[in-house]
């Protein structure tokens, strides 16, 4: 009975022993590194279904948290009319959470390269605000059109003429160095404004070819600072897959 246990020790622990001098020298060297290879590679299967490892890579599962502060000016008529310092007043944080995921997926060049786009979406998310922040929120704070004509006059100066006018048109669009807007139009929304309008318009464009171009447009769809950003594209990519190297 004791020569059959020895028997039997004896043959567990070569059999361990076997099994380690596997996983130490053939199974790392060749066959994990051969897994490897097969998986981190991005593909699509025969029925056109992602593997694991690309299905992560096109839909991130992941998401980032983004917080804002905002600076309200509480003394508005002061500054305009008296030129009083502005007093700010931080509110937030206002919180987003983006999510991304590829879209336009396309394999190509013998599926060594892939094409695709990034899409980006935030969502405004209450549970992360302050308990008083809402997208609604009136905010009052320096108007970047404004700004941006007062800028462009003092560091680009086109002439006495030019600057009458753009002080003429900007009163008469009703333009002030501050002006009130939501959170959500300051943040991703994206807000209105009479001056971008027109500087977008075919009128301007048409009238400024005629003079010359005497002074260079910033190209914005709208006011705010990431005005119509969410549900939209970063750029167009073109990668390489690793098919062929995935080193």
């Amino acid at each position: 009975m004791r020569l059959f246990v020895t028997i039997i020790l004896a043959a567990v622990i070569l059999l361990v022993f076997a099994l380690g001098i596997f996983l130490l020298i053939p199974f790392p060297i060749a066959i994990f590194q051969s897994i490897v290879d097969s998986q981190v590679y991005l593909q699509k299967k025969s029925d056109g279904q992602y593997p694991t490892g690309t299905f992560y890579w096109s839909k991130i599962p992941a998401t980032q948290i983004w917080t804002f502060h905002l600076f309200n000016v509480t003394n508005p008529d002061e500054v305009l009319y008296n030129g009083a310092t502005p007093a700010m007043l931080e509110i937030g944080p206002y919180t987003y959470a983006e999510t991304e995921f590829k879209d336009y997926i396309e394999f190509r060049n013998n599926d060594k390269e892939i094409y695709y786009m990034n899409n980006k979406t935030w969502v405004f998310d209450p549970t992360r605000s302050c308990d008083t922040c809402y997208q609604n929120d009136s905010v009052q704070f320096g108007n970047t059109a404004y700004m941006s004509t007062v800028f462009m006059q003092l560091y680009n100066p086109a002439g006495p003429v030019v600057g009458l006018g753009m002080d003429i048109l900007a009163m008469l669009l009703g333009e002030q160095p501050i002006r009130t807007v939501s959170a959500a139009g300051t943040l991703f929304d994206g807000y209105n404004d009479p001056f971008i309008t027109l500087i977008n318009s075919p009128l301007t464009k048409n009238l400024l070819a005629i003079l010359g171009n005497p002074i260079q447009l910033p190209q914005v769809p709208m006011g705010g600072f990431f005005p119509q950003y969410s549900h939209t594209c970063d750029g167009n990519y073109t990668i390489r897959t690793g098919k062929d190297n995935t080193d």
